[in-house]
């Protein structure tokens, strides 16, 4: 009986394109644990009918420092306009042990209606969220105010160190 001849089995070299895929998977996993984690933070505001009100409405306790990216309030409901009876949104950071709160951003129903469902964006003028602290959604009513309908408040963001 005669033996097959048998052949050197050499390790195989990885292609070019292999190894940049797992460069790019590194790469990605480094980026991920420096970015931290992607976050959609969501609120539902209840209808207000009260005229010149404040309301205030925890929404969120960052346990890490917390970076937003946008946010967004979608009414169920249309919101007129009105020059002298309008609503605040103000979305700001407070420490529950107590200190300053600090504005992140900000629109009103002065000058421009919000329709149904038409997401109505915050100007943000600050994104951190120190770690510890709890974000918030404070509506003002300006003289007799404005009925509000109920809403939801979407806000997206970057929870943990860049």
């Amino acid at each position: 009986m005669v033996k097959p001849a048998t052949r050197a089995v050499l390790p195989q070299q990885p292609t070019r394109e292999a190894l940049a895929l797992q460069q790019s998977l590194e790469d990605n996993r480094r980026t991920s644990a420096v970015r931290g984690v992607e976050r959609v933070i969501s609120y539902t505001r209840a209808a207000d009918a009260a005229a010149g009100n404040t309301s205030d409405n925890a929404m969120y306790n960052a346990a890490s420092r917390l970076s937003l990216g946008r946010g967004v309030f979608i009414p169920d409901a249309a919101v007129t306009a009105n020059a002298g009876n309008f609503a605040t949104f103000e979305l700001y950071s407070y420490d529950p042990a107590g200190g300053a709160s600090t504005t992140l951003g900000s629109f009103s129903t002065s000058q421009k209606s919000i329709a149904k469902g038409e997401a109505r964006a915050f100007e943000l003028d600050q994104t951190d969220v120190p770690a510890g602290h709890t974000l918030a959604l404070r509506v003002t009513k300006t003289l007799g105010g404005v009925s509000l309908p109920q809403g939801r408040l979407v806000v997206e963001a970057t929870e943990g160190d860049r």
